[in-house]
């Protein structure tokens, strides 16, 4: 069965920055670059990857182009693009959509001091023009607050395609917590063109590594229950969850997670929704060509 990774980062510190990543957060401050998780994905059988941003620059977009174009195992990139200026949007666009590598837009709005700052009438005008040109839109909602805003934004944008990075960031082995993240879940659940990843569910901070497969599987059956088998995909937030024990313990827990699933639907949530939306006409390798 084929399997794609839609949510991996890479950078190279000697030629991107991004302004949320420095000395604090330790090992992940380094150069990380594809052979390195392409190594990771082949011992487990992952066959594909998305490339995923991790900055808010073009430099950011075309160094992501660049690696896509090298490495035959990545099937597309989820690019940046300055939603706070419609008019610069609306002129960048078209090169995005005739590139056949972006497959996606996101932005580090999460960063952001002002957690309404996707609803500000300039970015809910670019973003139209993100929906107008058929590209999925991601959003990292880590806190509550964020995680309900995403509701209000496909509400705003019925047309656009939203895909919500990490579940929302379920608060693992906190009982009272989860009970309030389902919640908040399944009203954006509701939203029918949401599609949610199973990614980044061990979180960014702390002990990462004390968090279970059971947990990991009882916020992956909740998402299962509200999205559906055909509104969820896998993605490994690597290099981040090499902090929450490496590569090859998300995707074991995912793997438990989907075990009771059928073919069918398995195939969907390891490669076949990766493919409707992010357009991906052949999830196959593609072959080298002969010299």
């Amino acid at each position: 069965m084929t399997v794609i990774d839609t949510h991996v980062h890479v950078w190279d510190l000697a030629r991107n920055t991004s302004s949320w990543l420095g000395p604090g957060h330790g090992d992940l401050f380094r150069t990380h670059e594809f052979p390195e998780v392409r190594e990771e994905m082949s011992r487990v059988g992952v066959d594909r990857a998305i490339l995923v941003q991790a900055g808010d620059t073009d430099s950011e977009k075309r160094y992501l182009i660049e690696v896509a174009t090298t490495h035959r195992e990545v099937a597309g990139v989820v690019a940046p693009l300055p939603l706070e200026n419609p008019g610069l949007v609306a002129r960048l666009l078209p090169k995005m959509v005739a590139e056949p590598l972006v497959v996606g837009i996101r932005v580090l709005a999460h960063t952001r001091e002002d957690p309404d700052w996707l609803l500000r009438p300039e970015i809910r005008e670019s973003l139209e023009l993100v929906a107008d040109a058929g590209l999925p839109f991601e959003v990292v909602a880590v806190e509550p607050r964020r995680l309900e805003l995403v509701s209000r934004l496909a509400r705003a944008h019925p047309s656009l395609t939203i895909v919500l990075d990490h579940l929302g960031r379920p608060p693992l082995g906190d009982l009272a917590g989860m009970a309030g993240w389902r919640d908040r879940l399944a009203a954006v659940a509701r939203a029918p063109r949401v599609i949610a990843k199973l990614s980044g569910l061990a979180g960014p901070r702390g002990d990462l590594a004390r968090w279970t497969s059971r947990q990991a599987g009882e916020a992956i059956g909740v998402a299962l229950d509200l999205f559906g088998t055909d509104r969820v995909m896998f993605g490994s937030d690597w290099p981040m969850c090499r902090r929450a024990g490496g590569y090859r313990r998300v995707y074991d827990a995912v793997a438990e997670a989907l075990s009771d699933l059928d073919a069918r639907d398995a195939r969907r949530v390891w490669a076949g929704n990766a493919m409707r939306v992010y357009g991906l006409r052949d999830a196959a390798v593609p072959r080298e060509e002969e010299p």
